[in-house]
C-alpha cells in the first residue's frame, strides 16, 4: 500500500492521476482565495471531517434529502439552506444563495406566469442547457418549500365539500349533512382541505426590506391620519371602523395591520359544476397601487369541492384562531431594518362579497324577509298571491317604508342582531315548529349566531379576542360597489329612473325622471 493509505493505481493511469491530483490543488486554491465560496464548498462537501476539520463551523444541511439518482448523475450538491439559530420570520435564503439559484428562482416564477404544465417544465429542466440547480420539478418544489416557510395547516373535511370536522365536529366521523364517512378504511382522513397561515404571511411582508419598510411607514401616516378631520372618507384610515379600533386602543402596542378580507362562491370547471369558496385578506397598511394587486390578496383557504360547503362557517374556524391570535397579539416578530423582536396585532376592518355571500356570512336571509337590509330595518310587504316580500317606497296606506334621503329607519347594531339570532336559535333549541322557525327570520331577516358578526356564547368563549370585530356591527359587511356596478344593478336602476324599464305602474313616482330632463341629461 502507499503512502496516505490509498490503493495502487493500474499501471498506465499515471498520468490521470497527476491530472487529477492537479485539478484537485486548483480547486483548493481557489476555494482558499475565495472564501465565500470555501465557506460554502465546506459546508456542503466536508461535514465528514475527511479534509481534516471536525466540521463544527459547518452550517446544518437541508431540512430534506435529495431523491437518489443514478451515480453517472451525481455532482457536487448544492449550497445548503440557511438556517440560523434564531429564526427571522422563517426565510431560510442568503443572498448568496439566491444569486446560486437564481435560475431555479426564474423558472419558478416563470410556470405560472405562462401557465406551464408540470411535463413541460420536467422536459426543459433536463436540457443540457438549462441553468437550474435541480433537475426536477419534485426537486425544485421542495427546494422552495424548504427555503420560505409559509406554515399551512390541514383538517378534516366531508369529501364532497359539506363541513369540515372541526370545533363541534372534531369527534364525528361521518358528516351529518350527506353522510359521507370521514376516513378511509385504511384510517387516513377522506380529504382534507389546506390553510395558510395569515400570521406568517404577514411575517414574510414585514420582514422584506422594501415592503415592510414601507407598511411601517404606512402605520405611522395612519396613527396622525386617524386623528384628523377630513372632508368625507379619503382611505381607511378616516373610516368608523378603524377608528372603532383606536378608540380601543390597539394601536398603541406595536404595529397593528387593519385586514380586508374577502370570498365569494364561484365555479371552477362549468362543465362538471366543481364549485368553491376561496377566502383572501389584504393588509391594508400596504401602498395604495400594492393593496390593489392580485399577489397582495393573500390566500387562506379553498373549500372543498365539488360543491358549495353546507356549512361554510365550519370551514372558516381555523381562519378565526388564526385572527384571534393576532388579535391578541403575536409576540417575537422581527420586522425590516430592526433588531428588536416586536408584537404584531392585526383587526379585520371589513369582510367583502356579493350580496348572497354577505348574506351567507351573517347569518341573514336576504331578500326573503320583511327586514331585507343589513344596514337599516327597512321594511318589506309580503304578497300572498305570489309569496314574495316586496319593498315598495309606501305601503297600501301610504305609509313610507323607503326613502333616500332623511332616512328615518332605524340602524342595524351587533347588539340588535345578537338579540335576534338568540330568538332563532333559542326557538331551534327548544325543538319549535319549522314554521315558527321560519316566521321568526322571516320577522327579523336573522337566521341565527354567525362566527364573525353575532357569535354563540360559546364563540364567544372560544375567541375573546374577536370582541372588537363583533362590536363593529353591520359595517363590516358592507355592500359592495364592485358587484353593484358589474353585475348590472346600475344599469338596470338607470333604466328604472329614466322610465325605459317597464313596470306594471301608470302614473308618476318619486324615483321615476320625467322624459323632459332624460332627454336635457343625454345631451
Amino acid at each position: 500500500m502507499p503512502s496516505g493509505g490509498q490503493k495502487a493505481q493500474p499501471p498506465g493511469d499515471d498520468g490521470a492521476t497527476a491530472q487529477a491530483a492537479v485539478e484537485a490543488d486548483r480547486r483548493r486554491c481557489d476555494a482558499d482565495e475565495t472564501p465565500d465560496a470555501s465557506v460554502a464548498s465546506s459546508d456542503s462537501t466536508s461535514t465528514d471531517g475527511s479534509d481534516g476539520s471536525d466540521g463544527s463551523n459547518d452550517v446544518p444541511p437541508p431540512d430534506f434529502i435529495a431523491d437518489p439518482q443514478p451515480e453517472d448523475q451525481i455532482g457536487a450538491p448544492p449550497i445548503p439552506i440557511y438556517q440560523p439559530t434564531v429564526s427571522t420570520n422563517e426565510v431560510r435564503l442568503t443572498v448568496g444563495q439566491f444569486k446560486d439559484c437564481r435560475a431555479d428562482l426564474a423558472l419558478h416564477a416563470f410556470t405560472p406566469q405562462h401557465d406551464l404544465t408540470q411535463a413541460s417544465i420536467a422536459v426543459l429542466l433536463q436540457l443540457s442547457s438549462s441553468a437550474a440547480t435541480y433537475c426536477t420539478p419534485h426537486l425544485m418544489e421542495r427546494f422552495f418549500d424548504a427555503s420560505v416557510n409559509l406554515e399551512t395547516r390541514l383538517v378534516d373535511c366531508c369529501v364532497h365539500g359539506c363541513v369540515a370536522f372541526i370545533q363541534t365536529r372534531t369527534q364525528q366521523t361521518t358528516c351529518d349533512a350527506c353522510g359521507a364517512p370521514r376516513f378511509k378504511a385504511n384510517g387516513k382522513p377522506a380529504k382534507q382541505v389546506t390553510y395558510w397561515s395569515f400570521t406568517s404571511w404577514l411575517a414574510h411582508l414585514l420582514s422584506d426590506p422594501i415592503i415592510g419598510k414601507s407598511m411601517m411607514e404606512n402605520m405611522a401616516a395612519t396613527r396622525k391620519a386617524v386623528d384628523e378631520v377630513a372632508d368625507g372618507v379619503h382611505d381607511y384610515p378616516h373610516s368608523s371602523n378603524f377608528r372603532h379600533y383606536r378608540d380601543a386602543g390597539l394601536l398603541d402596542h406595536g404595529p397593528f395591520v387593519p385586514v380586508n378580507c374577502g370570498t365569494e362562491g364561484f365555479q371552477f370547471f362549468r362543465q362538471n359544476g366543481f364549485e368553491g369558496w376561496p377566502v383572501t385578506a389584504t393588509p391594508l397598511t400596504l401602498s395604495p397601487n400594492q393593496r390593489t394587486r392580485t399577489k397582495y390578496q393573500l390566500l387562506l383557504v379553498v373549500t372543498p369541492w365539488p360543491r358549495q360547503p353546507t356549512d361554510l362557517e365550519s370551514l372558516l374556524h381555523p381562519i378565526a384562531v388564526d385572527l384571534n391570535e393576532l388579535a391578541k397579539g403575536v409576540p417575537g416578530l422581527v420586522v425590516a431594518n430592526s433588531l428588536t423582536p416586536v408584537v404584531l396585532r392585526a383587526g379585520v376592518l371589513n369582510l367583502t362579497t356579493d350580496q348572497p355571500g354577505g348574506d351567507k356570512l351573517c347569518q341573514l336571509t336576504g331578500v326573503s324577509s320583511y327586514i331585507y337590509n343589513r344596514s337599516r330595518l327597512f321594511q318589506g310587504i309580503h304578497a300572498p298571491a305570489s309569496s314574495h316580500v316586496y319593498c315598495p317606497p309606501n305601503d297600501q296606506s301610504g305609509k313610507s317604508l323607503l326613502k333616500l334621503h332623511d332616512c328615518i329607519a332605524p340602524r342595524r347594531t351587533a347588539a340588535s342582531i345578537a338579540v335576534s339570532a338568540a330568538e332563532v336559535d333559542d326557538a331551534r333549541a327548544e325543538g319549535r315548529s319549522v314554521t315558527y322557525q321560519t316566521w321568526l327570520q322571516q320577522k327579523s331577516g336573522v337566521k341565527g349566531y354567525s362566527l364573525f358578526f353575532a357569535p354563540s356564547p360559546a364563540m364567544r368563549t372560544a375567541y375573546p379576542h374577536l370582541k372588537h370585530l363583533w362590536t363593529i356591527g353591520p359595517t363590516a359587511a358592507p355592500y359592495d360597489t364592485m358587484h353593484l356596478v358589474l353585475l348590472n344593478v346600475v344599469p338596470h336602476l338607470w333604466k328604472l329612473f329614466s322610465g325605459l324599464k317597464l313596470v306594471n305602474n301608470k302614473k308618476d313616482d318619486d324615483y321615476f325622471l320625467p322624459k323632459a330632463k332624460v332627454t336635457l341629461i343625454g345631451r
